[in-house]
């Protein structure tokens, strides 16, 4: 639908070199309307796998929420069929290109993207659940990239002069003894306890399931490890094809990845009193598709005493025991699709140079 109004558009305004215009357009990327903004551009000839063809160039560029300005630059053809896209995924350029039918189906070199989205991390890491802390040294790839990263109850960040990030990951205990649900004076804190688009407390059946996971517990650290361990269950089916799902949503299919165990964990504390925010970052797996290193992962953090502690539904359902030292935050917020665009933004941006393991 975004692309047929952008085509309605571009032929309303016309395909002059040099016009401009803005429009809001809906970006299933982050589900809402964001402002864009269009340029023509020169015609060019583009080659499209071997085949050189005049086309008209269009830069549009996006200001997704939370992520920045986010610039593609298309190629059209005289019906203004898009014929080539570049667009930044994961600090790299991907290029898309239409070809016949035959071609994208033949035995041809392809985009590997799990490499690309993939950090290799400079040493193994083993018995993370025993681990005390961990730190990481974290460099940018170009000199022109300035990092930002989350700091908070479970990891210190330090910023040196050349440019290099140095991050401490120490999982912080919950406190026994506190009470649920949270009944401080805190503003951020009792945000954290509202229902929002993609955290659904108030919805019945996650209200079901928090007091199912729950039990008779009044204990605020006993019902988050609870809420914890249920969602890593319940979620039955792991699957990579959900794109992006509210707790609603995944609560009535019981399927999805690591957001969606994400998003469900963090209303379920919520659901209860319990005050939560959906963590996005990287985290380390030592097997994924041939791969050892971090990927881009999502977990969640309940407010505990006065601590935010970690939850990892989606690794406590998988056998790796839950939240640890082997994750790196990298934004926290309520849950919605434009922290993990920012995610995507900023992965590929930086390497881990070294490793400090504090057993």
């Amino acid at each position: 639908m975004a692309l047929l109004l952008l085509g309605l558009l571009e032929l309303k305004k016309g395909m002059k070199e040099g016009t401009q215009y803005t429009a809001k357009v809906f970006s299933s990327g982050v589900m809402q309307a964001v402002d864009t903004h269009i340029r023509i551009g020169a015609m060019q000839n583009i080659d499209l796998l071997g085949r050189v063809v005049a086309l008209r160039e269009i830069t549009t560029t996006l200001n997704m929420p939370g992520a920045g300005n986010v610039v593609s630059t298309s190629y059209v053809n005289e019906d203004l069929g898009v014929q080539k896209t570049i667009m930044p995924i994961a600090g790299m350029n991907v290029e898309m290109v239409a070809c016949a039918k035959e071609f994208a189906l033949g035995q041809n070199d392809v985009l590997d993207v799990v490499d690309k989205m993939f950090l290799e991390s400079p040493q193994r890491l083993t018995n993370l659940s025993e681990t005390e802390s961990i730190t990481y040294y974290l460099a940018p790839k170009q000199s022109t990239v300035n990092l930002t990263i989350h700091s908070g109850d479970n990891q210190r960040v330090q910023y040196l002069s050349n440019g290099k990030v140095v991050v401490t990951v120490q999982p912080v205990a919950p406190h026994p003894g506190t009470k649920f649900p949270y009944n401080g004076s805190d503003a951020a804190i009792v945000e954290a306890m509202k229902p929002t688009r993609f955290l659904q407390s108030q919805h019945e059946n996650i209200i079901d399931l928090a007091r199912r996971a729950v039990g008779d517990t009044r204990d605020a650290a006993e019902a988050a490890k609870r809420i914890e361990t249920f969602v890593g269950d319940y979620v039955e089916n792991r699957s990579l094809s959900v794109g992006y799902a509210s707790a609603a949503e995944v609560a009535a299919s019981r399927q999805g990845d690591c957001t969606e165990f994400a998003v469900l964990t963090a209303a379920m504390c919520r659901a209860v009193g319990i005050p939560s925010r959906v963590v996005v970052g990287v985290a380390y797996v030592d097997e994924f598709a041939g791969y050892r290193g971090f990927g881009g992962h999502a977990w969640t953090q309940a407010y505990v005493g006065d601590k935010w502690i970690g939850l990892d539904a989606s690794f406590k359902g998988g056998g790796r025991g839950g939240y640890d030292a082997g994750h790196i935050a990298l934004a926290a917020g309520n849950g919605n699709p434009e922290d993990f665009f920012g995610l995507v933004t900023i992965q590929g941006q930086f390497e881990i140079t070294e490793i400090e393991v504090k057993e």
